[in-house]
């Protein structure tokens, strides 16, 4: 999106006072270990280090990464209070074995509860 503010505001013409938003995005912070875990090409993780450009691969189309520090303040400047980012990068996008991520077992252990563990 090349209109960050202008698509903020856009969606948060419909929330009631008071109302709630959840914006999330591609991390570019997370963006350079993804390529050096998953493509094992460390050049393009550097040049990745250096940049907010990428690609998707589903829709093979270019897109600016944004981060979180980047975002709150133009929500501020929209009128958003009690902005909090919560980093939820899940380690299964580095899993490489895509079959293995979708075995109904494969993440169990990091479903319990930190006080379950053994």
């Amino acid at each position: 999106m090349d209109d960050v503010p202008g698509t903020l505001a856009s969606a948060l013409v419909p929330l009631k006072p008071g109302g709630l938003i959840s914006v999330m995005a591609i991390n570019r912070h997370s963006a350079p270990l993804n390529i050096a875990v998953r493509e094992m090409d460390p050049a393009a993780a550097l040049a990745a280090l250096n940049t907010d450009q990428a690609r998707t691969q589903m829709f093979n189309s270019a897109l600016t990464l944004h981060t979180a520090e980047e975002i709150i303040p133009t929500l501020r400047k929209l009128g958003c209070r009690d902005i909090a980012h919560y980093g939820i990068r899940s380690f299964c996008g580095y899993i490489t074995d895509e079959a293995r991520k979708h075995e109904p077992d494969s993440t169990t252990p990091t479903r319990q509860r930190p006080n379950e563990r053994t």
